[in-house]
Protein backbone atom coordinates (compact mmCIF):
# COMPACT_ATOMS: atom_id res chain seq x y z
CA UNK A 1 0.00 0.00 0.00
CA UNK A 2 2.82 2.41 0.85
CA UNK A 3 4.55 1.73 -2.45
CA UNK A 4 1.38 2.52 -4.38
CA UNK A 5 0.96 5.72 -2.41
CA UNK A 6 4.49 6.80 -3.28
CA UNK A 7 3.95 5.77 -6.89
CA UNK A 8 1.02 8.20 -7.06
CA UNK A 9 2.46 10.95 -4.86
CA UNK A 10 5.91 11.42 -6.41
CA UNK A 11 4.71 12.18 -9.97
CA UNK A 12 1.97 14.39 -8.52
CA UNK A 13 4.54 16.47 -6.61
CA UNK A 14 6.78 16.73 -9.68
CA UNK A 15 3.84 17.82 -11.84
CA UNK A 16 2.68 20.33 -9.20
CA UNK A 17 6.16 21.89 -8.96
CA UNK A 18 6.42 22.20 -12.74
CA UNK A 19 2.95 23.71 -13.03
CA UNK A 20 3.65 26.13 -10.19
CA UNK A 21 6.88 27.28 -11.86
CA UNK A 22 5.11 27.73 -15.19
CA UNK A 23 2.40 29.82 -13.52
CA UNK A 24 5.02 31.99 -11.81
CA UNK A 25 6.67 32.70 -15.17
CA UNK A 26 3.34 33.53 -16.80
CA UNK A 27 2.40 35.91 -13.99
CA UNK A 28 5.82 37.60 -14.21
CA UNK A 29 5.28 38.07 -17.94
CA UNK A 30 1.86 39.63 -17.37
CA UNK A 31 3.27 41.96 -14.73
CA UNK A 32 6.06 43.04 -17.07
CA UNK A 33 3.55 43.65 -19.87
CA UNK A 34 1.30 45.66 -17.53
CA UNK A 35 4.22 47.84 -16.43
CA UNK A 36 5.29 48.51 -20.01
CA UNK A 37 1.72 49.17 -21.11
CA UNK A 38 1.14 51.62 -18.25
CA UNK A 39 4.37 53.46 -19.12
CA UNK A 40 3.43 53.76 -22.80
CA UNK A 41 -0.11 54.85 -21.95
CA UNK A 42 1.20 57.46 -19.52
CA UNK A 43 3.55 58.87 -22.18
CA UNK A 44 0.74 59.05 -24.73
CA UNK A 45 -1.58 60.82 -22.31
CA UNK A 46 1.11 63.32 -21.31
CA UNK A 47 1.93 64.35 -24.89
Amino acid sequence: ATGLGLLAAIPAVIFYNKLSGDCDRIVAGYESFADEFATILSRELDS
